[in-house]
């Protein structure tokens, strides 16, 4: 047994970790979970205004392994499955058209105050990285010094960098959301409480940009509606949506 397995028995002794999927111990991630197949779907949104005309597109259900997988990942501080999800993700990056090979940027859809808060860190800003750098190293050749790939037609295939376009609605940064207080919400008119405000706000470099929207779980489609009229409105264009995992309506 060499130093290096010595390390590992006494760490899994110390803090032992188990397969977030199955339990099978001495491994966060076992070979079998990650060989569970994925179902490549266009799942069916309650929201189709912003996004109408505009491919979405999950790499699974949001069931079985893959939900453990997600809520792990996202919760629980395992935080190493975003390389694995990014590659996963990069896979179905491929099922979107597109058109040239103008550089495309993902966009992660950013967490919510609640989220952000318990968590400290922002998982579809992570799952994003994770897919830019499995997408370019397969298709860029940035791993392997190979010249670009290109798509089933011939077209090269564009790379991708991330950009935090996209910021929560308010008019407050996340901490500014955090430290206001909440009776400063009671002076504000009843018209103005009642109107629905907008959830996101697009950053002004978005416009020009071919954007790809990042999220992990998509439920009705709400979120990324919101998030997809924000890029329209600051002149973005939004080619295309992956998510991680879908929940059936």
């Amino acid at each position: 047994m060499n130093s290096e397995s010595i390390a590992r028995a006494v760490v899994n002794i110390v803090l032992p970790v188990s397969c977030v999927g199955c339990g099978e111990p001495d491994t966060q991630w076992c070979s079998h979970c990650a060989a569970t197949s994925t179902r490549h779907h266009q799942p069916t949104l309650a929201w189709r205004q912003a996004l109408w005309g505009t491919p979405v597109w999950s790499v699974a259900d949001y069931e079985g392994t893959w939900q453990r997988a997600v809520v792990s990942w996202k919760d629980r501080g395992a935080s190493r499955l975003a390389t694995p999800l990014g590659h996963l993700m990069a896979q179905v990056l491929e099922r979107l058209n597109f058109s040239s090979d103008r550089l495309v940027v993902l966009v992660p859809v950013p967490s919510s105050l609640g989220g952000w808060v318990a968590r400290g860190v922002q998982p579809t800003l992570a799952l994003a990285h994770a897919t830019a750098h499995a997408w370019n190293g397969t298709h860029q050749g940035v791993a392997s010094g190979s010249s670009p790939t290109e798509s089933s037609s011939g077209q090269a295939l564009p790379r991708v960098i991330v950009g935090q376009g996209l910021r929560r609605g308010g008019g407050l940064s996340l901490l500014g959301q955090f430290f206001s207080r909440p009776h400063r919400r009671k002076r504000r008119s009843r018209s103005t409480r009642l109107a629905k405000p907008s959830r996101f706000v697009a950053k002004r470099w978005l416009k020009g940009h071919r954007v790809v929207l990042i999220d992990d779980v998509l439920t009705t489609g709400s979120t990324l509606e919101q998030a997809a009229s924000a890029v329209r409105r600051a002149g973005g264009q939004l080619v295309g949506c992956v998510v991680f995992a879908a929940k059936p309506l």
